[in-house]
């Protein structure tokens, strides 16, 4: 049978480690001309696009100087059809305070890919009222969803959009929505305009609204403000999941103190931070919202999250922005992958693992399992397989907003290479797949292994992962990390816990802020649930 050894992290750098719709409102189509952006199948970051934003404020000028006016309509862009499943969720897209609907231009090809993408154009000399506009928006809403109820319909929106999402949310508590708002414009009354800043100057410097007339841009933005007193007082009726994304850089709008203020009142909340990225968020070149929305596993098809079906494995250009952050523990660790071929010889590399699944994995944690990225990364660069790791459910929910656990955005780049719920459900589902499946029995307990414990398993009595790999034929690869625990026990356990930043809250604290609370048991205890012979 094939074995894996791992050896460990940062030896290198410590010697001392020997191893280591359909609305009665018109629909338009239209394509951007001459260019296009390069398309990866399944996508979930930007490759390098050949459309930038001042080709959006190109198209926007243009569709400004012929716009015929009319009132506010939605239109599919026609780069946005071309390969997405039947079953794709619909995606309303609700401009900021352009209107032109064209703000998501650099996103079409890959959101194409995963949503039916609908974009609302308000013409620049519409003047049409909130209530009306939130029934347009509403009204297409409740269409879509009376067509496909079991689906989720996404509603996108920047600044303005933003807000009126939130608005339609808040009187549709019954559908299932799922907001992505980049910097919401729900704190206007501390935003720049309420300053000193004369509001031409920073009207020039807002490339998304330089060629609007300042007439338009008032009205916005007195809609704004009535958008803002209704938040005010129905904002906690807002169920829906809500997804926002700060640049911290809105030049009209306050959105970094807000942020936390919308998290802390809506119920299903999470919040990423891009500070560095531009504004408008969406036509910022180096920006993915296809990414940020799978990375945040915000990406569903139906009522529920399902990571096993909803998963899409990392393109080339997806792994590359997922492990860059990591390559420097090639450098500084030189970690080294050991596997036995069925012959017996224990060769370097990852030749002697199975290529066809079902697989199964089976090792132990080390401290803080800082091994894991690079493990399951090894498999991405050596083989081309996608291992899926079974993870504790703290990687992708949490049931509190306090507590001593690290942000669910930490877990991110573990969810994008294939992490799920370690569940039985999810793993035979897995193995019907014939899927490569990572399992450490000893879960986070192992994980935060205790002093003195290093390199001691600490595995349920009866694994009952066995027999599901029995039954379903699968191949289980016993393997071993090490080198990490030494690492620790040399440089860190002479120090306390809180003189390490990565190890700030110590391992009881954090097993008392767990989903399932750990039990602080005797290892060597049979009523603990742990093996007591150590091999």
């Amino acid at each position: 049978m094939a074995a894996m050894v791992e050896n460990g992290l940062l030896a290198a750098a410590f010697p001392t480690v020997l191893r280591h719709q359909q609305t009665t409102h018109q629909k338009l189509s239209y394509r951007p001309t001459g260019r296009s952006c390069p398309r990866v199948s399944g996508s979930s970051f930007k490759t390098k696009s050949s459309l930038s934003s001042g080709y959006y404020a190109e198209q926007s000028k243009k569709l400004t100087e012929v716009d015929g006016g009319g009132p506010p309509r939605w239109f599919s862009p026609l780069e946005c059809g071309c390969s997405r499943s039947t079953n794709s969720p619909l995606l309303l897209f609700l401009p900021g305070i352009d209107g032109s609907g064209h703000g998501l231009t650099l996103h079409h090809e890959r959101l194409g890919e995963i949503f039916d993408v609908w974009c609302l154009h308000i013409p620049v000399t519409d003047r049409t009222p909130l209530a009306d506009l939130v029934k347009l928006v509403q009204s297409t809403v409740r269409s879509e969803h009376n067509r496909a109820a079991k689906r989720p319909i996404y509603l996108v929106g920047e600044s303005f959009g933003a807000s009126l999402a939130l608005v339609v949310a808040a009187q549709n508590p019954d559908i299932d929505l799922v907001l992505i708002l980049a910097n919401p414009a729900t704190s206007l009354s501390k935003s720049l305009l309420q300053n000193v800043v004369p509001l031409w100057d920073i009207i020039d410097k807002h490339r998304s609204i330089s060629s609007i007339p300042v007439e338009t841009i008032l009205w916005k933005l007195n809609m704004i403000n009535e958008m803002q007193n209704h938040l005010n007082s129905n904002l906690r009726t807002v169920d829906a999941q809500t997804l926002i994304l700060n640049s911290g850089k809105d030049i009209l709008l306050s959105s970094i103190t807000e942020q936390e203020n919308l998290r802390s009142v809506l119920k299903r909340c999470e919040v990423r931070s891009f500070i560095g990225n531009g504004d408008p968020l969406f036509l910022d070149d180096t920006f993915d919202l296809a990414a940020a929305i799978k990375r945040a596993s915000y990406y569903r098809r139906g009522r529920s999250v399902d990571f096993i079906s909803d998963f899409m494995p990392p393109s080339p250009s997806e792994f590359d922005m997922v492990y860059d952050p990591f390559r420097w523990m090639d450098v500084a660790v030189n970690p080294v992958m050991l596997s036995t071929l069925d012959n017996g010889k224990i060769i370097r590399g990852l030749s002697g693992i199975p290529s066809e699944g079902p697989v199964l994995f089976v090792g132990n944690h080390m401290m803080l399992a800082m091994d894991l990225v690079p493990l399951v990364s090894k498999f991405v660069i050596e083989r081309n397989i996608t291992v899926r790791t079974m993870a504790h459910p703290l990687y992708f929910e949490r049931l509190t907003k306090d507590g001593k656990l690290p942000d669910l955005s930490f877990f991110d780049v573990f969810r994008v290479l294939g992490a799920v719920p370690v569940t039985a459900a999810n793993m035979y589902k897995l193995f019907k797949l014939k899927s490569h499946v990572l399992l450490f029995p000893g879960g986070i307990r192992e994980g935060y292994h205790r002093k003195g414990e290093d390199y001691k398993l600490i595995w349920p009595v009866e694994p009952e992962f066995v027999r599901m790999a029995v039954k379903f034929g699968a191949k289980i690869v016993p393997f071993g990390g090490v080198g990490e625990d030494d690492v620790l026990q040399d440089r860190c356990w002479r120090r306390s816990w809180k003189a390490t930043p990565v190890l700030s809250n110590s391992p009881s604290q954090i097993a008392r802020s767990l989903l399932f609370p750990i039990r602080e048991a005797n290892p060597n205890s049979r009523k603990g649930g742990y093996i007591e012979k150590q091999r």
